[in-house]
This record gives structure tokens, C-alpha cells and sequence, in this order.
């Protein structure tokens, strides 16, 4: 079996799509299926040679710098709709022509919404439908070429694949599609997230400036959706008392129309509350999840929600809004809230922060509950799909 894959998210900085590419093109290659991959990124498509799916250790120094510029281009670029539009029509030109010769081969899988033009059997993955329920949240030029195409690219797919049970029911209902063709495969979460030794804890304070067991964390690209001004708010009603002894800790690059979280995050880290972290390497993000007093995640809307699942890897506690696709998975090892109420976030983090006993007891329920989830059988799932949909002369 041959398999054609876009790889263009593998671009620093790695986003939750780019984590989901990487990760099951580590497990192709660790299992040695599909036979052949063939990559699609900077309007090429060449043989996967897995290069690019490095250690977090091997990549960093020169990541760090285009992480934070990176954001700042996007912003510009897909802020006008006709360079983002013109550029994308002729990147799916540019792979339409290439990947002609691979129609009668290859299974193409789609990471990232939207099917480039291909006349072989094809999956796409849609990882939410935020672009519908939270537009303002988005670029105008993102919105406009999601809903120009993918209404098209569902219809074509032999096969649609979501990461949450939320967004496979959204998409369903939204698009009338046949159920059959649309399946939940949840994502996994790296070994590497895992508890932390005490050396790499000890590292926090000279690395970061952090107490170990005395921050409050959250790990989110800074845009609306994430819906950080809430966080921001819930935190000022804690008491001073913990205020001062749990820093809020924010970890993310700058994203899409963050002028209004900019503002406040610069007010509290005035007043030495908040530690903004713009860019931290790969590596270090154990370190980071497994010494914090408690993760927030107040994302009203997430097709998954990978940091909240990397931190329960880490046995430290979860906070986020009920309803959700974190609370889907976390189940009971979570402590849901309105996230969108700052007083009810706030609550839900202030019993934490007051209650070590209970702090425990979830963040021990949290490591129990993350074991279910591996990017092995992620990917087993991905390869079962990619296999139904293979002609059977191509499945060898």
C-alpha cells in the first residue's frame, strides 16, 4: 500500500495538526506500513524519508526564531482575502499536477480540512468546525476558503475521519453526511509526556524562574478561541494569597487577533502575576506540565484539545469547560467548569489550588485516564481506513 499525505503542518511552529501529522508518520515509519509514503510540502511531492519527524532536541535552535515570526506572517498574509486565496489555488494546482501519476497507487490522506484536487481514493480530516461556530475567531481569508471548499471536500472523501466524537456528530449534522463514512479516532499522546524526574524539575527554576508544585499553567496559542481574557479574569478574583504563591504561567506564540489578550497579559505581567513563555522547546514541556500546581485549558471550542491530554500524561490536574472535547476524553479525571463564566473558571481553580488532598486525587486519575490514549492505535485506525479504501490491487 502506498500513501500521499500533506506534511506542509510539520512547519514550525508545530500546531496541533503538525503534533497529529508528525505523530502517525512516526508510527507508519516505526511499523514499516504503509510501504511507501509519498510527501506533499512546499509544492512538491517527494518520497517520505522521515526527516523531518525529528527528535524535539534536534530541531529547536533553529525552530525558536520562525516560531515567532512565523504567526506574525500568517496573521498578514491571511488577513487580505485575494494573496491567501491566490496562493492557496495555486498550491492545489501544484499538487493536482504532480500527484496525477499517483491516483492509480496511492491512498492520499488530507491532514489539514481541505482535500487537494486528486482522482484516487482519498481521506480527510477535520479536526473542528470553529471556522462555522466562532468566525470571528478566524483569519476572514481562512473562513472564506474553508467555506468555499469544504463542503466539496466532504462529499469527495471516500472517507472522513474526526478527532472527537463532538466534531464527527457537528459534521454529520451540519453536512448530512452518511455516518458510515465519518469516524472518531481519537489522537494519542507521545511517551515523552510523562511524570518528570526530579533533575528536569530542578531545571524549571534556573530555565524558567518556576517553583516546582507553584504555578498555574496553560499552554495555548494566544487567539479568541482560546479564550484567555477569561483565564486572565478568573485568576484577578483569586485571593491574593494565591495569587502570589501561584504565578500564572501562559506558554504559546502569538496568534490570530490577540490584540485584546496582548493588553491584559501585559497588565498582569506588570503586576507579577503572569509569566508569558512565548516560545519553549518540545522538550521541555514535560517539565513544564508535570511541575504546575494545576492546567487550565478554558478553550470554549477544540476539536481535541492535545495540552490537556500532554498534561494528564504528566499526572498533573486538568481544568476545562464542560461539553467539551477535553472533557470527552478526560472524563472524570477532569474538573469541568463553565469556561466561559470567569467566576465558575476561577472557583474551579481556586478549590484546586486550596485542596492538596484533592489536587492528588485527580492528578492520579488523570495519569490512570491518559494511558488509554496512544498514537499507536491512533495510527492502527488511520492504516484500517487507509486499507478499506485501497483498491485491492493496491493493497499488497
Amino acid at each position: 500500500m502506498e500513501l500521499l499525505i500533506n506534511v506542509e503542518s510539520l512547519l514550525p511552529p508545530r500546531t496541533g495538526i503538525g503534533t497529529y501529522t508528525g505523530e502517525l508518520l512516526s508510527e507508519y515509519r516505526r511499523q514499516g506500513v504503509p510501504e511507501r509514503i509519498h510527501a506533499y510540502s512546499h509544492r512538491r511531492i517527494k518520497q517520505w524519508a522521515g526527516d523531518a519527524v525529528a527528535s524535539p532536541g534536534r530541531v529547536e535552535s533553529r525552530h525558536a526564531l520562525r516560531a515567532r515570526i512565523a504567526p506574525m506572517l500568517y496573521q498578514a498574509a491571511s488577513s487580505w482575502d485575494w494573496p491567501y486565496l491566490a496562493w492557496r489555488n495555486l498550491d492545489r494546482r501544484a499538487f493536482a499536477r504532480q500527484a496525477r501519476a499517483l491516483a492509480r497507487r496511492a491512498v492520499y490522506h488530507e491532514p489539514n480540512f481541505i482535500l487537494k484536487p486528486f482522482e484516487g481514493p482519498s481521506v480527510v480530516t477535520v479536526h473542528d468546525l470553529s471556522h462555522l461556530r466562532y468566525p470571528a475567531c478566524h483569519p476572514k481569508a481562512r473562513v472564506a476558503f474553508l467555506e468555499k471548499h469544504l463542503a466539496a471536500s466532504l462529499e469527495s472523501a471516500g472517507h472522513v475521519i474526526t478527532v472527537s466524537e463532538i466534531v464527527r456528530r457537528e459534521l454529520i449534522t451540519t453536512f448530512a453526511l452518511d455516518p458510515s463514512r465519518v469516524s472518531s479516532i481519537p489522537l494519542g499522546v507521545n511517551d515523552r509526556f510523562r511524570p518528570a524526574e526530579e533533575s528536569a524539575l530542578d531545571a524549571l527554576e534556573s530555565g524558567f524562574g518556576l517553583q516546582p508544585g507553584n504555578y498555574l499553567l496553560c499552554v495555548a496559542t494566544r487567539e479568541p478561541r482560546k479564550n484567555l481574557v477569561a483565564l486572565f479574569q478568573a485568576f484577578e478574583l483569586l485571593p491574593e494569597s494565591l495569587r502570589k504563591r501561584f504565578p500564572l504561567v501562559l506558554c504559546g506564540a502569538r496568534g490570530w487577533h490577540s490584540e485584546e489578550i496582548d493588553a491584559h497579559a501585559r497588565r498582569l505581567t506588570r503586576r507579577g502575576w503572569l509569566k508569558p513563555l512565548d516560545y519553549v522547546p518540545e522538550s521541555s514541556l514535560p517539565a513544564l506540565y508535570s511541575g504546575a500546581a494545576v492546567f487550565a485549558f478554558p478553550s470554549v471550542y477544540e476539536g481535541f484539545g492535545l495540552p490537556v491530554l500532554e498534561a494528564m500524561a504528566c499526572g498533573t490536574t486538568v481544568v476545562v469547560g464542560h461539553g467539551t472535547a477535553m472533557a470527552e476524553f478526560a472524563g472524570a479525571s477532569a474538573v469541568t467548569c463553565d469556561a466561559s463564566d470567569p467566576r465558575s473558571l476561577s472557583e474551579s481553580i481556586r478549590h484546586l489550588l486550596e485542596d492538596e488532598s484533592t489536587r492528588r486525587t485527580y492528578a492520579r486519575l488523570a495519569l490512570e485516564r491518559a494511558r488509554r490514549y496512544s498514537w499507536t492505535r491512533c495510527a492502527e485506525a488511520h492504516l484500517d481506513i487507509y486499507r478499506q479504501l485501497a483498491p485491492s490491487d493496491l493493497d499488497h
